[in-house]
């Protein structure tokens, strides 16, 4: 948030992935902007401020924070869909890194939830997105 000047807010999707401790969360619309949380609740609070902290920084090197188009984000799901396959099997003592073509195949029976359209959420959920006010 650049002080002195008016406050502008914009509303954008956060990716939410389940783990074994809580969530990791990423910001769709701004690459880099990466936290966690115990709760889903923990998690949206604490990927806003992270957006708001890369946004601040691209601002000030005078890049757009929300240049993302529709193939980026489906991208950024499909790596996070990866990366709850590989948390999943972790925990189950499973090294993924040996077990690539497994990966692949669970990660694409992930359960994604858009909370966005919603608010419930779903015991079995791995991928969960909604939606963040970020201000700049």
């Amino acid at each position: 948030m650049t002080l002195g000047l008016e406050t502008r807010q914009k509303t954008v999707d956060a990716i939410l992935i389940r783990n074994d401790g809580g969530y990791t969360a990423l910001c769709a619309a701004v690459p880099g902007a990466i936290s966690q949380g115990d709760t889903v609740e923990e998690a949206l609070v604490n990927i806003r401020e992270a957006a708001e902290l890369v946004i601040d920084v691209l601002s000030d090197a005078g890049g757009n924070p929300f240049d993302m188009s529709d193939q980026q984000f489906n991208m950024m799901l499909n790596e996070a869909k990866e990366l709850w396959a590989e948390c999943y099997l972790d925990d189950l003592g499973i090294d993924p890194d040996a077990e690539p073509v497994r990966v692949k195949e669970l990660a694409m029976k992930a359960v994604i939830h858009d909370q966005r359209t919603d608010a419930s959420i779903p015991l079995d959920v791995a991928i969960l997105i909604a939606a963040i006010q970020v201000s700049f």
